[in-house]
């Protein structure tokens, strides 16, 4: 459940681990992928350079009893949680998210049946840059390219037979550049 957020999960496996279960735990393995759709104010102060801190607010694990129903029986506890940011726009690099642990539970000596550290809430963060290359690639090598290709009529010889189709050179030159 994360407030603010769309999100549709696509696929989620979840499987129970025999060896790993005890007759006081069970352990329970599975990968979820989640497609968070949402709107975010990107700051472009530092344009083409930018980075931005996508805050995905509070993310709760829970067990529900369906897949549609709003309210949830308990919170599932979390040994492990991984984030793996993907952009699916060439210009975006992702980075390593920022994970913030809400409610850790640590094991102590006076409880002997907590043994590991788990959670069910979590503040997420997705960290993004600007792929500076990107521009560079498309937009100033594309120029130097074109305004190379629009000086090869300058090889032609200077006649009369040639001002037609040196002209229409730089004109599409110019159009490919302006457009």
């Amino acid at each position: 459940r994360m407030p603010g957020l769309v999100v549709v999960v696509e696929e989620s496996r979840i499987w129970r681990d025999l060896k790993k279960t005890t007759d006081r735990t069970v352990c329970w393995l599975g990968t979820s992928l989640f497609h968070i759709s949402g709107y975010e104010i990107f700051e472009m102060t530092d344009f083409p350079f930018d980075r931005q801190l996508i805050n995905l607010e509070l993310m709760e694990f829970v067990w529900r009893s369906s897949k549609d129903t709003d309210t949830f029986d308990f919170s599932m506890k979390l040994v492990s949680f991984r984030v793996i940011t993907t952009s699916m726009l060439p210009n975006w690099k992702p980075y390593p998210s920022v994970i913030y642990v809400e409610n850790e539970t640590k094991p102590s000596r006076s409880l002997p049946s907590v043994k590991p550290t788990f959670a069910s809430r979590f503040q997420v963060q997705l960290k993004l840059q600007r792929n500076a290359t990107f521009h560079i690639y498309q937009t100033f090598l594309v120029t130097c390219l074109i305004t190379a290709v629009a000086c090869f009529p300058l090889a032609l010889p200077p006649t009369e037979d040639f001002v037609a189709k040196r002209l229409a050179a730089y004109a599409v030159g110019i159009l490919t550049l302006v457009s």
